[in-house]
């Protein structure tokens, strides 16, 4: 089976997934002409959806500590909608810097790592963790714990 061409996933992917495929091949050229840096085109910051929601049921994020990097991304998402209630403890928090890449040290001792991408325009801020609306107090490791107070909260 062959491997698909850029072209064929960009014509096939969703608009995000073309504007990055595109961004992608720009940032190849850039590095084939011997341009030290790229700059990726603006994306637009995400909008909240509209106001009348297609799904009518409660959304609830049920978070911890543990919640970083992609659970991050995920909750940037789901608390822009009109029905989540984000519910559980705060969250970890990142900064807007990403996909590290080691480069060692001309003494061989240390190794520093610098990040080669960065968020921009990103809604939640540097090193923000998110809140939720409703505090869990008891063990969040205990599910039959979390899942009656949960059911509490819902029934409410």
């Amino acid at each position: 089976m062959r491997r698909p061409r850029r072209e064929d996933v960009r014509r096939a992917g969703p608009l995000a997934i073309r504007a990055g495929t595109d961004d992608r091949v720009r940032g190849n050229g850039a590095a084939a002409e011997g341009r030290p840096l790229w700059r990726r085109s603006p994306v637009e910051p995400a909008k909240p959806p509209a106001a009348e929601p297609l799904y009518r049921g409660k959304v609830i994020l049920l978070t911890d500590r543990r919640c970083a990097s992609a659970c991050l991304d995920f909750a940037d998402f789901v608390r822009l909608l009109p029905n989540a209630t984000h519910v559980g403890l705060p969250t970890s928090a990142d900064s807007v810097y990403m996909e590290v890449r080691p480069v060692d040290l001309p003494s061989g001792v240390e190794r520093l790592g610098l990040p080669v991408k960065v968020y921009r325009d990103r809604l939640r801020g540097h090193n923000e963790p998110y809140v939720p609306h409703v505090m869990y107090e008891g063990d969040i490791n205990d599910t039959a714990a979390v899942e009656a107070w949960l059911l509490t909260k819902l029934s409410s």
